[in-house]
């Protein structure tokens, strides 16, 4: 991760199956404060999640503001600037994604 002027932490998510493959997506370019084009994964493969997301600007009011994954790809939403998204795509035998239970937090917790 590249952290501007502040601290932050990473938590790599990893998945091993017998017959797994994994690759990217395509790098898809979201301009500033709108949704990016769905980066839709390779035939055969789903989407396991982001792979990538590259914040362009670098100003600290600069964020990335929203991200939807589905099995197809994942698209972004980021706030004042332009951005990049691309997601890491998985296929194997019996292997599939599905979505998870929405978890609701308090503000600023």
């Amino acid at each position: 991760a590249w952290c501007h002027n502040t601290e932050c932490w990473v938590v790599a998510r990893c998945a091993r199956a017998p017959g797994l493959e994994a690759t990217s997506g395509p790098l898809i370019h979201a301009p500033g404060n709108q949704w990016s084009e769905f980066s839709n994964c390779p035939s055969g493969y789903v989407a396991a999640g982001l792979g990538r997301v590259d914040i362009i600007g670098g100003e600290s009011n600069d964020n990335e503001n929203d991200f939807d994954c589905n099995e197809k790809g994942c698209r972004v939403c980021c706030e004042s600037t332009d951005c990049r998204v691309q997601p890491r795509c998985v296929k194997g035998p019996g292997f599939s994604v599905m979505m998870g239970a929405t978890a609701n937090g308090n503000e600023n917790t």
